[in-house]
């Protein structure tokens, strides 16, 4: 996860620019990770060497994570630093934005996920 990829995600971005004007922020989703397979410094350290790739690009950025113990201000810190949005959603895995006591908005956009029904419960 995050690693050696470095050719293929620069090639993306750069596909996806031919977009133009119509190119909205790119969702970089993560899954719920289990310990066993990857740590939250992990995570972040791997996350933080791929961001900085696109700091400076023209395109947007949007995280959104699954493990609720990860939502932390280091996270936070790096998707600053970045200037790549977190993804706010209202699912029940994940605290909701408006239970937090961190600022959750980390560049000059938000990025608002509305899910519908599945295995939350809702809709």
């Amino acid at each position: 996860m995050l690693m050696d990829c470095e050719v293929e995600f620069d090639e993306f971005v750069d596909r996806m620019q031919i977009l133009d004007s119509k190119l909205g922020p790119l969702l970089l989703q993560f899954p719920l990770f289990n310990k066993s397979v990857l740590e939250e410094n992990e995570f972040l350290r791997r996350l933080t060497f791929l961001l900085a790739r696109v700091k400076d690009s023209p395109v947007r950025f949007v995280v959104e994570i699954r493990n609720k113990t990860w939502l932390t201000e280091r996270l936070l810190d790096v998707l600053r630093e970045n200037r790549v949005a977190l993804a706010l959603s209202d699912t029940s895995f994940m605290p909701r934005a408006w239970e937090q006591k961190l600022d959750l908005i980390t560049t000059d956009f938000v990025c608002v996920r509305w899910l519908g029904a599945g295995d939350d419960g809702l809709g």
